[in-house]
């Protein structure tokens, strides 16, 4: 709820300091008085539609704040723009500075974005304007409107939107893994690559490749190393007149000797020994030379070469020292083959879900609408009744459903307001037809249909810009008594020129000028003493001359609204009690 509002050097206020409170404040003053430069003032705030042509003649600076009365409900919306406000204020203080060079808007102090401060604008205040559209004139704030209405809808589109933020949510991580999903596929693709490489080289174990290596040094010169193996062992065994015959003889002829000195038997010891060692190695040098023969006739060299060639290629690709690290490697490439190709196994998985989401949402979504349009046909019943008493007897109101091809936060349906203003027209948009005060009035009705209901969770500072303009008579009196009434439950600030609705104001600002030679200067006067507000309804109503005519008339008014205003008071109070 608005508490105050100061002005300082902008446009013709010099400086202005008013008081708001609960109900329905009224403010008016002459033709061309500057009433609507008030207004214009809690626009700039929140808008920022102000440029250096604002500030007041003669001034370097303008300066604009407004003081709301908050609740939990404010605080919990503030805190999601990170504004602290002490839970024992209960108030908060926006304001916008103009200079030469910009505007800047702040709350509490701190400096706040001009999104931010517009977006906060929408939720504490509601200006109905002569020539501007306002909230409930848009497609979005239609169907707000109307979901406001029922409670039954509130929980269905509550339940909706939770549901959909489930689906928004794995939507975004789908597309996400897609993107990846695409880069992943050429990872897994070069995977696949260097697996099919490294599993083509069918590696035995880590030691192969020096398995490898040692049979190529067999191998080489196997031929000359056979023949001369043999050679020797020929000598020493198979030829006439052999090496180890020669050697046995020697050997038998030394142990014939009969002297037992100890260094002889040593000796004789130690050739028997040096023979046999020599039988040995004869032996192995013959036994390798078979092995080099079995060796020739189960591997080619060329073959071993081109294996170890193959094996240094694909190590030196992978940067790798031995085998035992290609193996290593290649059990890594496996782990990563199996990750990605479960990454896709999952993706599915998550493309099945949100289509098991989404059928439910579109079911939601077709209750949604049902009740929709079983809200807008009432909503149409009580909108073309009232419209009568408003001066548009001729006009006519409908609620239009168009399906959308994909759901969003608020389910399948743009909802538009249609409206005909006299017999024989087409209808359309409300937005669009109509005259400003034509729309200000229907807006006000929307706002008092159902209105018990709560439009907004967070109750508005709701101003109306001379919603009565081209009226009079009984419709002026209704347009008073339904501004009355949605003051029982909001805050409403009128601008008016007409005394049949100033008279429902529970205060009222009376906003005049003067003029000198250079400057001109706006000022608001509150009326607070009941002849001051007698003389200012007198003055809507008749010319210098009539009044004393007009007194007792005026007096009744305030009477009679008065006790409308008690009758609807009282209303309340038993409907909620």
């Amino acid at each position: 709820m608005l508490k105050e509002l100061k002005v300082k050097n902008y446009l013709l206020i010099d400086e202005l300091d008013l008081s708001f409170n609960e109900g329905m404040t009224v403010i008016t003053g002459e033709t061309g008085a500057g009433k609507s430069i008030i207004l214009s003032a809690i626009n700039s705030i929140f808008k920022g539609r102000c440029s250096s042509s604002d500030i007041k003649k003669n001034c370097s600076e303008a300066y604009l704040e407004a003081i709301f009365e908050i609740d939990n409900d404010i605080i919990k919306i503030l805190e999601n723009y990170e504004i602290e406000v002490d839970i024992n204020e209960k108030e908060i203080i926006i304001s916008r500075e103009l200079s030469q060079k910009g505007s800047r808007g702040r709350i509490n102090g701190k400096i706040i974005s001009a999104k931010a401060l517009q977006e906060l604008g929408e939720i504490f205040v509601e200006i109905h304007e002569q020539n501007a559209q306002s909230e409930i004139l848009s497609s979005k704030g239609q169907l707000d409107y109307l979901d406001s209405i029922n409670s039954d809808v509130k929980a269905e589109l509550k339940f909706y939107k939770e549901k959909y933020k489930i689906w928004k949510t794995l939507y975004k991580e789908i597309e996400e893994r897609k993107v990846k999903m695409h880069e992943k596929q050429k990872e897994l693709d070069y995977l696949k690559f260097q697996n099919d490489e490294i599993e083509a080289l069918e590696i035995e174990d880590e030691e192969e490749e020096n398995k490898i290596k040692n049979k190529i040094l067999k191998l080489a010169n196997s031929e000359e190393i056979n023949q001369k193996f043999k050679t020797v062992y020929n000598l020493f065994f198979e030829e006439e007149g052999n090496i180890s015959n020669n050697l046995r003889k020697c050997l038998k002829n030394l142990k014939s000797i009969n002297n037992k000195e100890d260094k002889i038997q040593t000796l004789i010891n130690e050739f028997e020994q040096a023979n046999n060692q020599l039988d040995n190695i004869v032996n192995e040098l013959n036994d390798y030379s078979d092995s080099l023969s079995d060796l020739s006739e189960e591997e080619n060299i060329d073959d071993l070469n081109a294996r170890i060639n193959n094996i240094q290629k694909i190590k030196r690709k992978h940067s790798v020292q031995n085998l035992e690290e290609l193996i290593k490697l290649h059990d890594e490439i496996k782990l990563k083959i199996n990750d990605l190709e479960n990454f896709e196994e999952n993706l599915e998985k998550k493309e099945n879900e949100l289509i098991k989401i989404q059928n439910e949402i579109k079911i939601i979504a077709g209750n949604l609408t049902q009740n929709r349009i079983k809200i807008a046909s009432s909503l149409n019943i009580a909108m073309n009744q009232e419209l009568k008493t408003l001066g548009m007897p001729m006009a006519e109101f409908f609620v239009k459903f168009t399906k959308i091809e994909d759901f969003n936060e608020n389910g399948l349906d743009k909802i538009d307001f249609m409206l005909k203003s006299n017999a024989g027209e087409d209808f359309g948009l409300l937005s669009k037809i109509g005259s400003g005060g034509e729309k200000s009035r229907i807006c006000l009705l929307l706002r008092s249909l159902f209105s018990e209901n709560a439009y907004s969770k967070v109750q508005k500072t709701i101003i109306f810009d001379e919603i009565d303009a081209g009226t009079s008579g009984s419709v002026s009196e209704q347009i008073g008594k339904k501004l009355s009434n949605l003051s029982l439950r909001n805050q409403v600030v009128c601008v008016t020129h007409q005394p049949l609705v100033a008279v429902f104001g529970d205060r009222h600002y009376f906003v005049y000028k003067t003029q000198t030679e250079n400057i001109t200067i706006l000022f608001a006067k509150e009326l607070k003493k009941d002849d001051e507000k007698v003389k200012a309804l007198l003055d809507l109503m008749t010319g210098e001359n009539d009044k004393s005519l007009a007194l007792d008339y005026t007096r009744k008014l305030i009477e009679k609204a008065q006790e409308y205003k008690n009758h609807e008071q009282n209303k309340k109070i038993l409907i909620n009690s």
